[in-house]
């Protein structure tokens, strides 16, 4: 089955219909979830608004890469969709990964965002609860594919 993006879609279609608007309410609101949550852990650890930027920041950027990845098929769950190449994403996804390398490894970048350099251990932290909200994503995204393909059930009285 082609990709959804790949279809053109019709004139007459709405841009933003409600399983649309839905489905980024629930990816959105997980992800903030998420941030607060590492925010909150890593200001913490570390008592450093510094570090927990620097994290929270990490997980934002490569959680908007699993969300781009997510998103590229709303028919294809994301085991199915890593079969689909696409050049253009993963150059995009190493040239996002690349630059934040590069902001949180440069000082002089780093204080432009007031970020300081978690130690490995908590950027492991920061790279997991980004794969965490992925799985988030996928799962929003699985069951909206789910409830579209199940018609709506029609409760009647028994008499």
């Amino acid at each position: 089955m082609p990709c959804a993006a790949s279809r053109p879609r019709r004139p007459d279609d709405r841009l933003f219909d409600r399983a649309v608007l839905a489905r980024g309410l629930l990816q959105g609101s997980g992800l903030l979830v998420l941030l607060c949550a590492v925010y909150a852990w890593s200001r913490h650890e570390t008592l450093s608004d510094e570090i927990a930027r620097a994290m929270s920041f990490t997980v934002l950027v490569l959680s908007n890469i699993g969300l781009i990845y997510v998103n590229r098929s709303w028919d294809a769950s994301l085991w199915q969709a890593r079969r689909r190449a696409n050049r253009y994403f993963n150059w995009m996804a190493l040239l996002a990964a690349g630059l934040l390398a590069i902001v949180l490894a440069t000082p002089e970048i780093a204080r432009l965002f007031s970020f300081a350099l978690p130690p490995v251990g908590m950027l492991s932290v920061a790279i997991g609860s980004a794969l965490l909200g992925t799985l988030w994503f996928d799962a929003v995204t699985s069951q909206m594919r789910r409830r579209a393909a199940d018609p709506p059930a029609v409760h009647r009285r028994k008499r």
